[in-house]
């Protein structure tokens, strides 16, 4: 008998297709789930050590490639859970970069892992200029800074080091410079000012002793040889007790009425006065109080991408732009970029245009405030993991930590109930968002000082899933 017809042949399906379609799909759902292959041991450590968000995103897609590839190709063989899980590692592994983004909860503001905060405006500013034709910003980034700083001229160098360096070579080949004792320190790694000056200047005349130097101590070394006087502000250490120095401006009055230009290496300083502490000298007091050259860290508490700064009198910023080391340490043009745009977004807002103005808006309070609220979100999911409390805390600018450059901060501390904390902190600091904390008394501390709104969630999704 036949099905030829219409209807007959639309009500009987085909046998080879049905068989098809049922293999396909019992094929298909040997396909573990994703709860499965997030249980195996591998996965489950990769997502102890880096994250369980960015393993669950690889294993379904990994899930999702697997089930395509057997709809297009039936007669394929099926796919075992460890062909699934090397799957997944190999996709983790090719995505491992050496940038991340990165939370700094450590209580050290300018922490070498952790890059400050740049405004918007700034980033954006920068990709552009990566693949963007580039008009001159240089002279807007003077005019910004003059207006912000009342620096008669600017220069941007590649690192406030060799700024520094820039300015030895150009005021001291032949010369000699006059510094304090108290000023010559060496900082991290190989960088030691007097090794620094030393291949640079004719030669060093220390004055004052260790902790005391007094004003006619800088008048009596001032002579014909002399080519500048050098102020440094100490970045790496403190002087306590029976300490003296002159300040800035009567140096700089004393190389005003002898003719000698006086150099003051800033360190961080921010471009201008940061509040009624005072904490920091900034690049406008410099100014006003008449160092011919002054050096600052362009970015941190002055904003600007990562760069030294240079702002003084016209005559010597003319001298440094012309000196033929300056070509080999001019940033490039999305540092210039980045800079133009921060000055611009400084002068339009403020203070409050600061791309780091949390680190010093919040009061003590408010940062209590915030983490408190972590706390109390964290303790309800997670009581049987750890202890969290929150206490009273000293945030940094620098891994110094010197004294008279403390912020009263506070901090959410986490004793886990059982592991090491210091095994926490590594594993959190491994994530594909880096999370920097650090170990106090066997806890775990998250400093709130350095952390903004979009931080404080990383840091209540980091620990969820770390401790819990």
């Amino acid at each position: 008998m036949s099905y030829r017809t219409g209807v007959g042949h639309a009500c009987r399906p085909d046998r080879r297709a049905v068989k098809d379609d049922t293999a396909r799909r019992r094929r298909l759902a040997s396909l573990p789930a994703v709860h499965v292959l997030l249980g195996h041991p591998s996965l489950k450590a990769l997502a102890d050590e880096t994250g369980h968000a960015g393993v669950t995103e690889a294993v379904r897609k990994t899930l999702a490639d697997a089930r395509a590839g057997l709809l297009r190709h039936p007669d394929a063989p099926s796919v075992d859970t460890e062909t699934l899980v090397a799957r997944v590692v190999g996709s983790l592994a090719d995505g491992v970069t050496s940038l991340r983004p990165v939370v700094n909860a450590s209580g050290i503001l300018l922490h070498p892992a952790a890059p400050p905060p740049l405004a918007a405006e700034a980033v954006e500013a920068m990709r552009i200029a990566q693949t963007s034709a580039v008009y001159n910003v240089e002279p807007h980034i003077r005019e910004h800074l003059r207006v912000l700083t009342d620096a008669e001229d600017t220069l941007i160098v590649h690192t406030p080091q060799a700024g520094l360096y820039l300015i030895a070579d150009a005021l001291g080949r032949g010369k000699e410079w006059v510094v304090s004792r108290a000023h010559l320190g060496a900082g991290p790694g190989a960088w030691s000012l007097p090794d620094v000056l030393g291949r640079c200047v004719g030669g060093l005349v220390e004055v004052g002793a260790t902790n005391k130097t007094h004003l006619t101590d800088y008048r009596r070394a001032v002579g014909p040889a002399t080519g500048a006087i050098l102020v440094a502000r100490p970045g790496v250490y403190a002087l306590r007790g029976f300490v003296e120095e002159p300040a800035l401006s009567d140096i700089a009055c004393l190389g005003k009425e002898t003719g000698v230009p006086v150099v003051f290496d800033a360190g961080h300083a921010p471009l201008t006065p940061d509040g009624p502490e005072r904490r920091f000298a900034s690049l406008a007091e410099a100014v006003r109080d008449g160092a011919a050259l002054t050096v600052v860290r362009g970015d941190g508490l002055a904003g600007g991408p990562a760069s030294g700064l240079i702002a003084g009198q016209r005559a010597w910023i003319e001298m440094l732009r012309n000196h033929p080391i300056y070509p080999m340490i001019k940033p490039s043009w999305p540092v210039l970029a980045g800079w133009e745009a921060t000055l611009r977004v400084l002068r339009a807002r403020g203070p409050a245009g600061h791309p780091a103005g949390f680190w010093f808006g919040d009061s003590a309070d408010t940062l209590h405030a915030r983490a408190e609220r972590c706390v109390a979100r964290l303790s309800v999911l997670l009581v049987a993991s750890a202890i969290f409390s929150v206490l009273p805390h000293t945030a940094y600018p620098t891994v110094s930590r010197l004294p008279g450059e403390a912020f009263p901060s506070a901090a959410v501390a986490a004793r886990p109930v059982s592991g090491d904390a210091h095994a926490v902190v590594a594993a959190l600091f491994r994530r594909n968002t880096a999370l920097l904390a650090v170990v106090e008394e066997g806890r775990v501390i998250f400093d709130f000082r350095g952390v903004d709104a979009t931080g404080e969630e990383a840091i209540f999704q980091a620990v969820r899933e770390m401790v819990g």
